[in-house]
């Protein structure tokens, strides 16, 4: 197996190349514009893992080159997880069209760009996988960061439906609705309970994925939460400071 992961710097990606690594023998290609992140995190899974681990610059705002990025992988990977992302400022964003711009282009209009290539490979060779990982943030639109919001809202959306385009080739599509991740810096209690490690966040992914399921929420109270926060009418939500 080969495994592309787009947005390959991240702890939570990292933890994932190591499970796909162990247990199924997995080819790694880690990409990402952080190339001294993307050296790291492949010389940490070539000593933990001992499978091939590479590394490939790649620009989720630079569309123009997404083409020839998969053309120029060594092979054509068997699965791909796509976690690039970026939260962005909010304040910024409202009043700034490349803000804007960057938000979305990111967390949306670039994944679409390259999952539309692999798509395409993953029909004509009649197999492979797609992970998306998506945000609650995506589920219900906020004053507080309603533009990351909606990206990743479009994201889930567009999974779905190429979930739905890929059924008939037997290709499984996964979105990941996942809650914030705790990280050693945090210090808010409160945020510290709530949120997974990114290596828990992984765990969960990994064991999903083995169980084919479609969409899940991570970690699973998280859809207990939004649910009811969607349920709530909007002449009352709008007075609320969440």
């Amino acid at each position: 197996m080969h495994l592309l992961i787009l947005g390959g710097s991240s702890p939570m990606a990292v933890h994932l190349a190591g499970l796909f690594a162990t247990h199924h023998q997995a080819e790694i290609t880690l990409a990402s514009r952080n190339q001294e992140q993307l050296s790291k995190n492949a010389a940490y899974l070539n000593a933990t893992c001992g499978s091939p681990v590479h590394t490939a610059y790649f620009d989720a705002c630079d569309r123009a080159s997404h083409e020839g990025f998969y053309r120029s992988l060594s092979t054509a990977p068997d699965g791909v997880i796509i976690a690039v992302g970026y939260y962005g400022n909010q304040n910024a964003a409202q009043s700034d069209p490349k803000e804007q711009l960057n938000i979305l282009t990111t967390n949306f209009i670039g994944p679409i760009s390259i999952l539309e290539i692999i798509a395409a490979d993953f029909q004509r060779r009649k197999t492979g996988f797609i992970i998306g990982i998506g945000s609650v943030s995506g589920v219900k639109g906020r004053k507080r960061n309603y533009i990351y919001g909606s990206a990743k809202a479009g994201f889930h959306t567009y999974l779905s439906g190429l979930r739905h385009r890929l059924s008939a080739e037997d290709i499984p599509v996964m979105t990941v609705i996942a809650g914030p991740l705790s990280h050693k810096s945090h210090t808010d209690p409160v945020r510290r309970y709530l949120a997974l490690t990114p290596e828990a966040a992984g765990d969960r992914i990994f064991k999903a994925w083995r169980t084919k399921k479609d969409v899940i929420f991570v970690p699973g109270f998280w859809r207990v939460v939004m649910t009811a926060i969607q349920s709530i009418p909007e002449r009352l939500f709008k007075r609320m400071g969440l």
